[in-house]
């Protein structure tokens, strides 16, 4: 097979696909190990209907729903109860463990006395993900890999001494002089300052990703590292105000890092918020740098 060939169409091809794949795996990687700390899983949902809502409990020949008093519930089960009952949307998180018997009984739907009055009342529930450790390193390794078949076109050109498809690498370098040294270098630094603001917000990456999105348009290096600094310092400083107003902000790191790093423990709590805040002083600009050198030539 023609090499020039297999670069440029076969192993960006191949590229996209585990790119793709690596993508679902990072997110399912990712949220597996959280899911719990936000309470997005874990405790079942109970819903309570009133006599006018309620399904028909008995009917000839049909299923006859389980009956309670609300004395003979349980006392999680009471709790959600009566907070449903409160609640405008009718639902509440079951805070507690169920017995056996009264869990199987809710999942079907049961008829609870409560006052005199009969209301339907019935739980959802909501089973945590488990995802393999290896998942989330495996997915980010495929991204990786994925992103480097991706490019592999251009690095196959530049090697070979060949414009990708006749010219676009000409085309790549009169669009980025518009914005470094032409007529949209303020419009380039502003979009790229603010788009980078967003993207820096996610802890630890975000930074690399935020500096390197304003190292692609700055005129120089030095211009590089000196915004890739007032981005770090502009994110540092939003982070901290974040961490002050929302104390548990960042309570989904410890365990990510453990999930990528199982070796390395649990890690303080307090340890890794500060290393979040301050982060971006020191990755924002080293990427921003980088990025600018790397594509100098561009």
């Amino acid at each position: 097979m023609d090499r020039n060939y297999l670069f440029t169409y076969i192993v960006p091809l191949i590229g996209a696909f585990v790119l793709a794949a690596g993508i679902g795996g990072a997110v399912l990687g990712t949220y597996s190990p959280v899911q719990n700390t936000f309470g997005l899983c874990g405790s079942p949902d109970m819903t309570v209907f009133g006599p006018e809502e309620s399904p028909q409990t008995t009917s000839s020949g049909g299923f006859e729903f389980p009956q309670f008093a609300y004395e003979e519930l349980s006392d999680p089960a009471r709790s959600a109860f009566e907070e449903a009952l409160r609640s405008p949307t009718d639902r509440h998180s079951v805070e507690g463990t169920l017995s056996p018997d009264e869990r199987e009984a809710l999942l079907t739907g049961s008829v609870v006395i409560y006052e005199g009055t009969e209301y339907y009342a019935a739980i959802t529930p909501h089973p945590c993900v488990n995802v393999t450790p290896l998942l989330l390193p495996a997915s980010l390794l495929a991204l990786l890999v994925g992103g480097v078949g991706m490019l592999a076109p251009i690095a196959w050109r530049r090697r070979v001494g060949r414009p990708l498809h006749g010219g676009d690498t000409g085309n790549v370098r009169s669009g980025l002089a518009l914005f470094r040294e032409g007529p949209y270098e303020g419009v380039g630094l502003i979009g790229s300052f603010g788009a980078a603001s967003v993207v820096g917000l996610v802890p630890l990456i975000g930074p690399l990703l935020g500096g390197s999105i304003v190292g692609a348009v700055a005129p120089t290096t030095r211009r590089a590292a000196v915004l890739g600094t007032y981005l770090g310092a502009l994110l540092t400083g939003i982070l901290a105000v974040a961490t002050v107003l929302l104390p548990s902000a960042f309570v989904f790191v410890p365990p990510l890092v453990v999930t990528l790093a199982p070796l390395v423990g649990p890690p303080n709590a307090q340890g890794v918020t500060i290393l979040v805040v301050l982060a971006p002083l020191l990755l924002a600009p080293v990427s921003a740098a980088a990025t600018r050198r790397l594509t100098r030539s561009l």
